[in-house]
């Protein structure tokens, strides 16, 4: 039997904390899978990011990461928040250190759609660097603004996703099946799993 060809679209925001937790989840799903479900070693996963702006009218230069928790959220809560992602990251291989800048993502997503361009690898290592950069460094997306292409199709794709119904991310779109969130790995596991076994009954 040929392998299962997964396409995978995520649609993410770069300052998007639990997109980061997201996608380290994704990939531990795809590595549980493909080592542990019958006949699903070669499958085949194609991963591509989508933007969606959470605050299409945020800053430049940005704000420090601690500064616009506590400012959204209270700072009673915002300590709280730190220390829940603090340990969720952890769990998944990241160290959030919230002194990166939360600011307007328009250019950061102009840089993703032109990588994406190179072919999907590239893409991806981009969107990594971007993550590790702002959650794991003191970088700030928001200045990354050399480029002079891409942004009014980042601000059609964004579109795109409001219209289609994506409200929140991370929201992952498998072979067209959406998913949200990104905690728990087993959700993954079963998605894969149902869409496998539908195409072996309709190969069968």
């Amino acid at each position: 039997m040929p392998p299962t060809t997964f396409n995978i679209k995520i649609y993410s925001d770069t300052v998007c904390p639990w997109c980061y937790i997201g996608l380290k989840t994704l990939e531990h799903s795809i590595h549980l899978f493909k080592t542990t479900y019958p006949i699903a070693s070669h499958d085949i996963f194609s991963i591509t990011w989508s933007p969606y702006y959470l605050n299409p009218f945020a800053p430049t230069p940005g704000i420090l990461a601690s500064t616009r928790i506590a400012q959204k959220n209270g700072a009673e809560r915002a300590e709280g928040i730190k220390l829940r992602l603090s340990r969720v990251g952890r769990a998944h291989g990241i160290n959030f250190t919230f002194s990166g800048k939360v600011g307007n993502t328009r250019d950061s997503h102009r840089l993703i759609l032109l990588a994406g361009q190179k072919g999907e690898d590239v893409q991806g290592r981009v969107v990594e660097e971007f993550f590790r950069d702002h959650f794991e460094g003191e970088g700030d997306v928001s200045l990354r603004c050399d480029l002079v292409k891409g942004g009014e199709e980042v601000d059609r794709e964004a579109g795109r996703a409001r219209d289609s119904g994506v409200t929140s991310v991370p929201t992952f779109e498998i072979n067209g099946k959406r998913l949200e969130g990104a905690e728990d790995p087993s959700a993954f596991y079963e998605m894969f799993a149902e869409i496998k076994a539908r195409e072996q009954e309709t190969s069968g």
